[in-house]
C-alpha cells in the first residue's frame, strides 16, 4: 500500500468477527458487495487482474485466515478496494483511500467510530490507523503491535489503539505520547520535536 488509507485490525478469534465487521461497516456507509451495473462480486489476485466471484469465496477466505483483496461499491464509479489479511494474532482491513471523496472518507470514518465500541467489536478491537498522506504505508503493522515502535517510524494523523496492544509496553516514552481515550481506547502519537 502506498496511499492513503484506512487499517482496522482486530485481535483473531476463532469466530467470524472479521466477516461480520465488514458487512457491519459497508452497511453503515451504504457500500455494497455487488457491483451495481454487473451485479459481480470482484476480488484481485496480487498480479493486479481482478475477477468476478461470490460471497462464499470472500467469507471461505476470511473464515479460513486467506489473504483476499476485493471491491465495495457506493456506485459504478465510486468503490472502496480492501485487502483482509491475517497474521498470528490479528486480522486487518486495509482500505485503500486512493479516488474515494472526502464525504465518503467521512462516512468511514464515523462508521468506524461507531463499530468500534459497540458490545460485539470492543473486545476484539486491536487498531484503528488513519493515514491521509500515505506516510505510514509501509509501517508493519502487526509487528510494530506486538514489538513496539521504533523511533523512526512515521505516524499517520490516527493512531487508536486498545491498552492490550502487547507493544505498548515497549513504547520509548521520550519518542512518543499515549493519551487515553476512554477505559477501552488510547490514541498514539509522536511527542513534538521527537
Amino acid at each position: 500500500m502506498s496511499d492513503k488509507y484506512i487499517r482496522v485490525t482486530l485481535f483473531r478469534n476463532s469466530s467470524d468477527i472479521g466477516l461480520s465487521f465488514i458487512r457491519d461497516m459497508a452497511d453503515a456507509c451504504g457500500l455494497k458487495f455487488f457491483h451495481p451495473a454487473t451485479s459481480a462480486f470482484v476480488t484481485w489476485t496480487p498480479h493486479g487482474s481482478n475477477a468476478e466471484s461470490d460471497l462464499s469465496t470472500f467469507r471461505s477466505a476470511i473464515l479460513n485466515g486467506r489473504r483476499i483483496a476485493f471491491q465495495l461499491w457506493w456506485n459504478e464509479r465510486e468503490d472502496l478496494f480492501c485487502t483482509f489479511d491475517t497474521s498470528i494474532f490479528f486480522v486487518s482491513y486495509d482500505m485503500s483511500l486512493r479516488g474515494v471523496s472526502r464525504i465518503h472518507i467521512g462516512e468511514l470514518l464515523s462508521a468506524m467510530e461507531k463499530l468500534i465500541p459497540l458490545s460485539t467489536y470492543i473486545d476484539w478491537f486491536a487498531a484503528l490507523v488513519f493515514d491521509e498522506h500515505g506516510y505510514s504505508a509501509e509501517t508493519p503493522w502487526d509487528d510494530r503491535f506486538i514489538q513496539g515502535f521504533s523511533p523512526d517510524d512515521m505516524l499517520p494523523e490516527t493512531v487508536i489503539l486498545s491498552p492490550r496492544i502487547p507493544g505498548l509496553n515497549l513504547l520509548d516514552s521520550r519518542q512518543f505520547n499515549i493519551s487515553k481515550i476512554n477505559t477501552e481506547f488510547i490514541r498514539l502519537y509522536r511527542k513534538s520535536g521527537g
